[in-house]
């Protein structure tokens, strides 16, 4: 049984329902629905370009038939993960790769597909960066703090030996 969608904003409708509830906008047939190919955005007729992600309407614009099954509550795909993979890709790489291999596998939109893709090269790049910090930077700070400790110290004994100073 296909459920109806509004093409305005995308939430699903009761059947026979002459206006969304949610946005009032009047109800097309289903076969006349389009969404976005590249972000599942819904689109009206006659749009040049998705008012989401800006990419161009085409041919490729697709159906309520063929776009990809509703979650769970029955609202379009989410981006969320894909957007927390991103973040996490820079602050935490381990994280954000783990979440952007899920996203990867998890998400039918292209969009959030190829946003899972980037925050899994950014999150090996910055893993990459991360290593090499460890290994070069740390034992440097490391040899700074013993020199410094060390000049501290022979200040302590010459000063035993001078009180004056």
């Amino acid at each position: 049984m296909q459920q109806n969608i509004c093409a305005n904003c995308g939430r699903p409708l009761r059947e026979g329902a002459s206006f969304c509830p949610e946005c009032g906008a009047a109800v097309c047939p289903a076969s006349s629905a389009i969404f976005c190919s590249e972000c599942g955005h819904p689109l009206n007729v006659g749009e040049s370009a998705c008012p989401n992600c800006g990419a161009p309407v085409s041919d490729a614009a697709m159906p309520v038939e063929a776009m990809p099954a509703p979650t769970a509550a029955g609202l379009p795909e989410s981006g969320a993960l894909a957007v927390c993979a991103m973040v996490f890709s820079i602050l935490f790489p381990p994280i954000g790769l783990i979440l952007a291999v899920i996203g990867s596998k998890k998400y039918i939109i292209p969009m959030n597909r190829k946003l899972c893709f980037a925050a899994l090269i950014i999150s090996v790049i910055t893993c990459i960066v991360y290593t090499i910090i460890l290994i070069k930077v740390v034992p440097e700070i490391i040899s700074t703090y013993r020199t410094a400790h060390e000049a501290t110290d022979k200040y302590q004994r010459i000063k035993e030996w001078l009180p004056f100073l």
